[in-house]
């Protein structure tokens, strides 16, 4: 297929650069619009990445199961600010440049640039609704441009030669993304495999090796400093076990069961919405024009072998949908040629079709992610109160509180990360300092002697609101006759508040700031 000019000049370069800092200003809580970031996976990796700063490193000293890369760029945010998530706002914002970019380029392939440019804004509503994005700042936002760019180049490269620096690149990548969470890995083995498969059954021996021998290279670029790092820290074994054992093994969603496919549409609406988005992607792929069908097999195995690693594992956590979205990049890409194809010329060159598909593209994003209702914009939120009254969040409320006192040290008790440690800029005293999404008891009992010990001066804890009255309801309550709680701490504080993941997934909270009795 023959390549046509980007149409890419620098105005538009720069246009599209300060449009994705305007569009993560309003749907990333990392963004300075939002006085405290919401997202507990965000403030766990903070408070991880921080500790690395400090010689704590992850997996050994401070608890979680992400993989090692993510803690990093953790560490980097709190070189910038110890308290905010300026960073990771900048980083996220330079992340969806790249996706437009790269979206555009693959649009390109097909359709002419009026219609690209204006069609690549569809992304947004496709891959950052809240469904998938959720509050941003999760370790599948920041692999869409690996994996757009592997689509680009297998579209560009349809005589499957690939350059040695192209194969390592994606090598690196590929390193990068599995680093960051090993699942990330399917799209690629799915790739990969099929090119193989080519190659081999074509005789094309030298590609064939060259595939793995240059991609190998790029991906131990990655791994063997990892590895190196974490062998002379002498806790290599430990993040072995805790970043792949610990997640297969303890994991809440870990179990393969193909049954899910007709499962969770039936307790998860937007698996079920996931679930028509695939059937789409894959009709998209085989009816792709001027496409080989050896690309066409990569791209449906790839998608195939993504799905299959979270649909079937019983996913809840809909941000996992993420990679799966990406490929909707090829729904707009069939899209633009029907488009091109149906319409006029004059049609096409007409000012009002493209206003119109910006329109429809504004309107869409904007509907389909609402975080912004959450930020100091409205102060008056229910992520801040759920009766309205307050217009600071409980974070800043307790950190005044817990800040009075000469001794600030925290135990956040049976609950994730609700981004105290961020809000006070201290790091925890001890391993599991939070409660994550492992069913892992010496966790759960780690968690219960730190409270025995008394060594925390202030301990924040959770339960539903007691005015929902539920046997789950009772059961989170019941936490709060711990008899330590009672007999040596007194309640100083509390906030309900709304939980908001999405449209789909909310529900009232209740936190408590407690006091040790000295």
């Amino acid at each position: 297929m023959k390549l046509k000019p980007t149409g890419l000049h620098w105005p538009a370069i720069i246009g599209t650069l300060l449009f994705s800092f305007l569009v993560m200003l309003f749907i990333s809580t990392s963004s300075p619009l939002y006085t405290v970031n919401s997202s507990p996976d965000a403030n766990i990796m903070m408070t991880v990445g921080k500790g690395l700063l400090h010689n704590l490193l992850p997996y050994r000293d401070l608890f979680d199961n992400r993989g090692p890369l993510i803690y990093l760029l953790y560490s980097l945010a709190a070189l910038v600010s110890y308290h905010s998530f300026i960073f990771i706002y900048v980083f996220e914002s330079i992340l969806l440049f790249f996706d437009l970019i790269l979206g555009y380029l693959i649009l390109r392939q097909f359709i002419i640039a009026r219609l690209a440019y204006p069609l690549t804004l569809f992304m947004l509503p496709l891959m950052f609704n809240e469904y998938f994005f959720q509050h941003g700042d999760t370790p599948e936002s920041i692999a869409i441009p690996f994996l757009l760019l592997m689509i680009y180049q297998l579209l560009k490269h349809q005589d499957l030669k690939f350059t040695k620096l192209t194969l390592y690149s994606q090598g690196l990548f590929v390193g990068i993304a599995f680093w960051i969470k090993y699942t990330f890995l399917f799209p690629w083995f799915g790739v990969g495999l099929v090119l193989m498969s080519a190659y081999f059954l074509e005789k094309r021996f030298a590609d064939f090796f060259k595939l793995i021998g240059f991609g190998l290279l790029g991906y131990l670029t990655v791994t063997v400093p990892i590895i190196i790092f974490y062998h002379l820290h002498h806790s290599l074994a430990t993040m072995l076990k805790v970043y792949f054992l610990f997640n297969v093994k303890y994991y809440q969603h870990s179990n393969f069961d193909l049954t899910q496919f007709v499962k969770l549409p039936q307790i998860d609406p937007v698996s079920m919405w996931v679930e028509g988005l695939v059937v789409v992607m894959v009709l998209t792929i085989i009816l792709l024009p001027r496409v080989i069908w050896t690309i066409k097999a990569a791209l449906l195995v790839s998608l195939s072998l993504e799905t299959l690693s979270i649909i079937t594992v019983k996913v809840t956590a809909t941000y996992y949908y993420t990679l799966i979205s990406v490929f909707s990049i090829l729904i707009l890409v069939l899209l633009g040629i029907v488009l091109q194809k149906i319409l006029p010329k004059l049609a096409i060159e007409n000012p009002f079709l493209i206003c119109l598909l910006v329109v429809l593209s504004a309107y869409g994003m904007l509907t389909l992610n609402q975080n912004y209702r959450y930020s100091s914009m409205f102060p008056h939120n229910a992520v801040y109160s759920l009766d309205h009254h307050q217009t600071t969040p409980y974070q800043e409320r307790f950190a005044k509180i817990i800040n009075r006192s000469s001794d600030r040290s925290l135990l956040v008790y049976r609950t994730i990360d609700v981004s105290m440690y961020t809000t006070l800029g201290t790091l925890p005293q001890s391993k599991y300092f939070v409660k994550n999404n492992l069913d892992y008891q010496p966790m759960i009992n780690s968690q219960k002697e730190q409270l025995k010990s008394l060594k925390n001066k202030f301990v924040v804890t959770i339960s539903l609101p007691p005015t929902n009255d539920s046997a789950m309801t009772r059961k989170s309550l019941k936490r709060l006759q711990n008899k330590t709680l009672r007999r040596h701490y007194h309640l100083v504080d509390t906030a309900t508040v709304l939980k908001y993941t999405s449209f789909v997934y909310q529900y009232p909270l209740k936190y408590y700031l407690y006091e040790r009795n000295d």
